[in-house]
C-alpha cells in the first residue's frame, strides 16, 4: 500500500534498472529505524539498488512499481512483504512498517 506524497515529473523506473532514493523508515510507533546514510561532511548518500533484483524488501518493490523520478512516496509495509516473523537488526518480528521514499535517479 503506498500514497503519493509527490508525483514525479521525471522517468517511471522499470524493472531491470538501477534506482537511487532517499528513504527514511518507521515503525508504526514512530520509532525510526533506518534511514539514507550521510557522510563524514553530512551530505546525503542516495541508497543504490537494482530495481526488481531483490536486493530490497518485497513491499518496496510492490509499492515502488509505477514510481517517477522526483517522487516522494509513502510505504505501508505488511509483515508479509517486509521482514516477516522473524524481523530483522531493531525491527521486532511480524512489524507493519513505514518508509518515505524520494527517488531521485533511474538507469
Amino acid at each position: 500500500m503506498y500514497a503519493d506524497v509527490q508525483v514525479g515529473t521525471g522517468e517511471t523506473i522499470q524493472p531491470g534498472q538501477t534506482a537511487a532514493v532517499y528513504y527514511k523508515g518507521w515503525l508504526t510507533n514512530g520509532q525510526l529505524f533506518d534511514q539514507t546514510r550521510t557522510d563524514a561532511s553530512g551530505k546525503l548518500n542516495p541508497y543504490v539498488f537494482g530495481f526488481g533484483a531483490h536486493q530490497v524488501i518485497a513491499g518496496w518493490e510492490q509499492a515502488m512499481a509505477g514510481m517517477k523520478v522526483g517522487g516522494t512516496r509513502l510505504l505501508i509495509v505488511p509483515p508479509a512483504v517486509g521482514y516477516g516473523a522473524n524481523g530483522q537488526g531493531p525491527i521486532p518480528g511480524n512489524s507493519v512498517l513505514v518508509f518515505e521514499v524520494q527517488l531521485l535517479a533511474v538507469q
